[in-house]
């Protein structure tokens, strides 16, 4: 899903990056509101970006080594298309 998501470091990564956006998601609210610019629209910036940095992470770390299950380049379950009776 990601690249280099396969790499022996890739979890790390992903747990450093989850790590590093929530903090990130909790401080900058926190100071945009002591300086009084905190406002819907940021907010609403905030979760979008929530939602599209950590969910690939997390599958990331959920991953089993060797797992390349829909993986572009990666031959997926054979599926045998069956005739009907008599054709």
């Amino acid at each position: 899903m990601l690249p280099f998501d396969t790499r022996p470091w890739a979890k790390h990564v992903a747990a450093t990056v989850i790590a590093v956006t929530t903090i990130a998601a909790i401080c900058v609210p926190i100071v945009l509101h002591q300086r009084k610019a905190l406002d819907i629209p940021i907010v609403v910036g905030i979760v979008l970006l929530l939602l599209a940095i950590v969910p690939p992470n997390i599958v990331v770390l959920r991953q089993r080594r060797g797992d390349d299950h829909g993986k572009p380049g990666t031959p997926g379950p054979r599926i045998y298309a069956t005739r009907p009776a008599g054709r």
